[in-house]
């Protein structure tokens, strides 16, 4: 896979930039306006980005996950770790809705950064421990593709220590044996 650096201030997040970015997956897509809407804070920097393509099918706002504060460039590890999951794990879970990501870099050494979908354009509202689940359907909804997910990556191989899944980090627990008995004690 091409990796491009990743910009290192937020000024730098630019219709050329995004241009190279999105490249990697649709080559013949050109960024021709970029500008910052919103910086929407957290633990590494979001960016919610107003666009304008060659592409009239392309959203009109984006948004750009990286480390590019002085703040976030503790959170290196953690963005890689994201950026892996949405390059090789998200592509692959067929039936679970997810965002669209339009671009995943995941590399320890030039920087790792997201580009995806912007829920906003889909008045998507996402779960938060701060608010409890209101609606029975949304939490069923929500466990039937959490446990989809535990399903999929059951005993699998790309979760050992040399698995393309290793990044992740302590989800070789999920190696046991089918048979072992996972609870133990009363339930």
């Amino acid at each position: 896979m091409t990796h491009i650096a990743v910009p290192a201030t937020i000024a730098d997040v630019d219709a050329a930039w995004l241009t190279r970015a999105l490249a990697i997956r649709r080559p013949e897509i050109v960024v021709q306006r970029a500008e910052l809407v919103k910086s929407l804070g957290g633990a590494c920097t979001k960016l919610r980005m107003a666009v304008e393509t060659n592409d009239p099918s392309f959203p009109s706002t984006i948004i750009v996950k990286a480390c590019l504060e002085p703040h976030t460039l503790g959170m290196a590890e953690m963005q890689y770790k994201e950026a892996c999951v949405y390059d090789r794990i998200t592509p692959r879970l067929d039936g679970i809705e997810t965002v669209t990501c339009f671009y995943a870099q995941a590399d320890r050494n030039i920087g790792s950064a997201l580009v995806m979908e912007d829920l906003d354009q889909r008045d998507v509202t996402c779960l938060d421990a701060r608010n409890p689940i209101a609606s029975f359907a949304v939490a069923a909804d929500f466990l039937s593709s959490v446990a989809s997910l535990h399903a999929m990556w059951w005993n699998a191989n790309e979760l050992a220590d040399d698995g393309p899944l290793a990044f992740a980090g302590g989800l070789q627990q999920l190696l046991i044996p089918r048979n072992e008995m996972v609870l133990a004690g009363p339930v």
